[in-house]
């Protein structure tokens, strides 16, 4: 079987002709997408010690003029049920105010650079993501066990929301 001819290699095929690695500014702030151990992308942008959000982990609660307004429709259905069980005390957390796919799942300034910066970030691993890991598993055993929703996110898809969520970070500056 040529593996260039079947439906895992024609979902990832982006996946091929893409870096591991990417940096830029985007909006003032410095930014990286880095593959995890799947080999999917992950976002981040770092805030530097006089940013407001500087240090604050992505559950903290922070205050917002309307929380009813706060749009949720990227994040997890988990942070969704939890951001729904709080009472509208006019705050909302950071993962579920910075409205990125899956959500912030990560705050941290070790990682992806240990520079001083306070770093945000998200990761392309949900459900109906499709992982290069994902796909080469399978060549494993020859079975193709994912629904045909999954898809496979590009670099292009993870610098869009690297604009989200540099635009949200700028909002605080």
């Amino acid at each position: 079987m040529n593996p260039y001819e079947t439906p895992q290699y024609e979902a990832i095929k982006e996946f091929w002709m893409e870096p591991d690695y990417f940096q830029d500014t985007m909006n003032g702030f410095k930014i990286m997408a880095r593959r995890n151990w799947s080999k999917a992308w992950c976002g981040y942008a770092g805030v530097s010690e006089i940013h407001p959000l500087f240090g604050k982990g992505y559950d903290e609660r922070i205050p917002v003029p309307d929380r009813g307004a706060v749009t949720i429709d990227k994040v997890s259905l988990l942070t969704t049920v939890c951001e729904a069980l709080h009472e509208d005390d006019g705050q909302v957390s950071l993962a579920a105010l910075i409205n990125v796919h899956g959500g912030i799942t990560y705050a941290g300034d070790k990682w992806p650079a240990d520079d001083g910066l306070w770093y945000f970030g998200f990761d392309c691993s949900h459900y109906n993501d499709l992982t290069p890991r994902n796909v080469f598993d399978s060549f494993s055993d020859g079975i193709w066990r994912f629904d045909t929703e999954a898809k496979y996110r590009t670099l292009d898809f993870v610098k869009a929301e690297l604009e989200t969520l540099t635009k949200v970070l700028e909002n605080f500056a």
